[in-house]
């Protein structure tokens, strides 16, 4: 089984899950040291670009969807031809590969969620050296790029918001939402892996950049918003307060307002409540602090 084996394991119609745990892989082989932010996000931006120059000359030919969300199935589906092509290319199969964290489905993120506590009982006991640590960094950005869009939830399910949000209004939410939790895995790997924590991050944060351009957000803004949100969330000592006077100085309560803010909630009182208590169930059911000590 590969560096990530346990990670996506592909059963019963659960191909998309399985594309993504391989292009994962293969980013883990590829890279053995840290990338930088902007050099991790062009690379995910060239490969999304490579693989729509090729989706949208097909479709413009063929005068039909090359690749379409099975709603009740819950996976992608793609027509043979878009197979055939991005097998005559060099870089094919990387590309055939991306489908599948271009567009993350619920099913994937269903599969990748119920293997969750057994990936990281895997990595119970062993010692952090450096290779591991550049495994969990992969494993956790991952983790993490199918999980996001609480806001978008929260929006869409709990406050049954009327007005529509469109692609870039969703992945501006999930950007911010990424940097939430940049922020607080940051804060864990301090007190946890304290002699490990740069190159754990170092690790983190380039594949969080790659992750989220293969998503559809550009280079500059994914480093230039992480750079600043990691600047304004350092000064922020609690994560939340039962205290009302005392919430406006929490993280959890002015992250909300930025991960609302693209979506239509930046001063909405319920969705910034809400927000932060179903945020919080999500990272405790990450098991972050598990998966750093071992």
């Amino acid at each position: 089984m590969g560096v990530l084996g346990r990670l996506l394991l592909s059963r019963q119609q659960r191909q998309d899950a399985e594309k993504a745990r391989q292009i994962i892989e293969a980013a883990f082989i590829e890279s053995r040291e840290p990338r930088s932010c902007a050099e991790a996000a062009a690379s995910g931006a060239d490969i999304r670009r490579r693989l729509f120059s090729v989706v949208d000359r097909l479709e413009a030919e063929m005068g039909q969807l090359v690749i379409a969300y099975a709603q009740m199935e819950g996976v992608l589906m793609t027509h043979p031809r878009l197979t055939q092509e991005l097998q005559k290319l060099s870089d094919g199969e990387l590309l055939d590969r991306s489908i599948f964290l271009c567009f993350i489905t619920p099913a994937a993120t269903a599969r990748l969620n119920a293997d969750w506590p057994g990936q990281v009982a895997g990595y119970r006991s062993r010692p952090n050296t450096d290779e591991l640590i550049h495994e969990k960094a992969t494993v956790l950005a991952a983790y993490v790029v199918h999980n996001l869009g609480v806001g978008i939830e929260v929006s869409k399910e709990v406050l049954k918001a009327v007005h529509e949000i469109n692609p870039d209004q969703e992945i501006s939410s999930k950007l911010e939402e990424a940097c939430l939790r940049y922020r607080l895995i940051d804060e864990l790997a301090y007190r946890d892996i304290s002699k490990k924590r740069d190159r754990f991050m170092d690790f983190f944060e380039g594949s969080l950049a790659h992750l989220s351009a293969l998503l559809g957000a550009e280079p500059k803004t994914i480093c230039a918003t992480l750079r600043d949100r990691s600047e304004e969330y350092g000064s922020y000592r609690e994560w939340v307060s039962k205290d009302p006077d005392k919430m406006a100085g929490t993280l959890f309560w002015n992250a909300a307002k930025r991960v609302g803010t693209p979506i239509g909630f930046e001063r909405h009182h319920l969705f910034t409540l809400m927000f932060g208590t179903l945020f919080l169930g999500r990272l405790q059911r990450a098991f972050v602090r598990e998966l750093l000590t071992g």
